[in-house]
């Protein structure tokens, strides 16, 4: 008000200054110019319109006032300069009209908006223009928008509109409503601020995609749980345990199982071998006479003292079936079996070497040549190798050293070898009779040499019986290499 009273008072500075401020304020500029043009004419019109516009225009001076932070000050000055000397001439009737129409606001004090109205119909592009913002606040903002903007990033430019929108508070009303319009402006970009963006509900829509996509990675971070139980598991599993110099690789069982349908994999199958094989024969047929009929199912059993590679080849001694003795590639056709197991008789056939350096070579030849005899008149007969079981220790002195542990070792791992390049499976039933030393223990032994004693064949039946289950699983693989001292369990 202060402000307008001195316009009012400085005539000429008054009405340059009316004229700017009306020219930039849309609203009420024309009305104002004739205003400045009559107080240009006469001192005594600019005193009669001071009392009147501290009451009515003043109002008008905060309206326009609180309108030229939203208008373009610099387009509309000079568009209302030059137009106002033409005005003063051609709207002369219309300046006398506005200054009893500003006489008659100042008794009403209401009236000015109307009188305003004029000027509007002659400004409606700016007033639509500054309605829009307060639309196009809620909605995406065309030009005001981007002060509309700063004004919630920027507090100092927005101070400066509450500047000039503070002297009238009166009036302001409208433009408070439109300062209290950022705040509900503000409350959609704090609705926007929970999304990322603050423009549209588009953003919102996008918000909405993030949870899903945060919702992905908790599935993911759930997945590696059952990863870290692996380990738990497998921290869980028990460390072998060194097997002490005198305990059992393989301790016994109290007794044997009965195991029919496993042991039903026998059926139809022939073993072979020298006094070990024999021995074990002769087992099996009192377990199926004391423990259960089922015991490793039909196999029959055709071993003897003496039985060699050597002897087969030599026709030496031989093993019999029901009187008669047969060569190993006989015994498939005369027993009508399709699976034979050769149990392997080192001690045999280590013996006929002429010395102990070439005793393991030996062996190993006669054994390829009998498995070849067998193979080459039975091609469709399934050939099954087992170990040379190893001794208590005695074959180590230099009289009998060809049939040392280290010789048979030496022996089983070159059949080994043939079998696993040949396809011929090779089941190790020597390392569950042996110490941790190595040796084959002796309480185990019916002459503490390497024959067996009937408990220590449950071992047997166990190796057998682990065969037939991975054999018909799909899961059965040769070992590599036979194991050594030490050994765990």
């Amino acid at each position: 008000m202060c402000c307008l009273a001195k316009r009012i008072i400085a005539a000429f500075l008054a009405a340059v200054l009316l004229v700017l401020s009306l020219a930039a304020c849309n609203k009420d500029g024309e009305g104002t110019a004739s205003s400045a043009e009559q107080s240009a004419e006469a001192s005594r019109e600019s005193s009669e319109e001071s009392a009147p516009t501290q009451s009515g225009e003043g109002d008008k001076s905060t309206d326009e006032d609180s309108e030229t932070s939203f208008c373009p000050v610099p387009d509309s000055c000079e568009r209302s300069e030059y137009p106002s000397e033409e005005e003063s001439e051609t709207s002369a009737p219309t300046s006398s009209d506005a200054d009893t129409d500003s006489s008659v606001s100042t008794g009403d004090g209401s009236t000015p908006e109307p009188d305003s109205s004029v000027p509007v119909e002659e400004s409606t592009t700016p007033e639509p223009d500054s309605s829009v913002p307060v639309e196009e606040s809620t909605t995406p903002e065309p030009d005001s928008s981007v002060p509309v903007e700063e004004s919630t990033t920027p507090e100092p430019d927005s101070s400066v509109p509450v500047e000039e929108s503070a002297t009238p508070e009166p009036e302001s009303s409208e433009p408070v409503e439109e300062s209290t319009t950022p705040e509900p402006d503000s409350s959609v970009p704090v609705e926007e601020s929970t999304t990322p963006e603050p423009d549209s509900s588009a953003p919102v829509e996008e918000s909405s995609t993030p949870e899903p996509d945060s919702s992905v990675p908790v599935e993911e971070s759930t997945t590696p749980e059952p990863e870290s139980s692996a380990p738990v598991e497998e921290s869980s599993a028990p460390e072998p345990v060194l097997v002490g110099p005198d305990e059992p690789v393989c301790p016994l069982p109290d007794s044997l199982a009965v195991m029919a349908s496993v042991d039903k994999f026998f059926d139809n199958s022939v073993f072979t071998g020298y006094s070990i094989m024999m021995h074990f024969g002769k087992y099996v047929n009192e377990w199926r006479q004391q423990v259960d009929s089922s015991i490793l199912g039909g196999a029959v059993f055709c071993a003897g003292v003496g039985i060699s590679f050597t002897a087969d080849r030599t026709d030496g001694t031989l093993p019999t079936f029901r009187g008669k003795e047969y060569h190993f590639y006989e015994l498939p056709a005369a027993t009508g079996s399709d699976t034979i197991y050769i149990n392997l008789m080192g001690y045999s056939d280590l013996k006929w070497a002429s010395s102990s350096s070439n005793c393991v070579q030996y062996a190993y030849d006669e054994t390829v040549q009998g498995i070849q005899r067998i193979r080459n008149a039975n091609p469709s007969v399934n050939i099954v190798i087992l170990a040379n079981t190893y001794n208590t220790g005695v074959y180590e002195s230099l009289s009998r050293s060809r049939c040392s542990n280290d010789k048979v070792r030496q022996y089983n791992n070159l059949v080994l070898e043939y079998c696993n390049k040949n396809g011929i499976d090779f089941l190790d039933v020597a390392t569950p009779l042996l110490n941790g030393s190595g040796y084959f223990i002796a309480d185990w032994s019916t002459d503490n040499e390497y024959h067996i004693q009937k408990t220590a064949y449950y071992n047997w039946m166990a190796v057998l019986r682990d065969y037939a289950v991975r054999k018909q699983n799909g899961t059965w693989e040769n070992i590599t290499v036979m194991p050594a001292a030490p050994f765990y369990r």
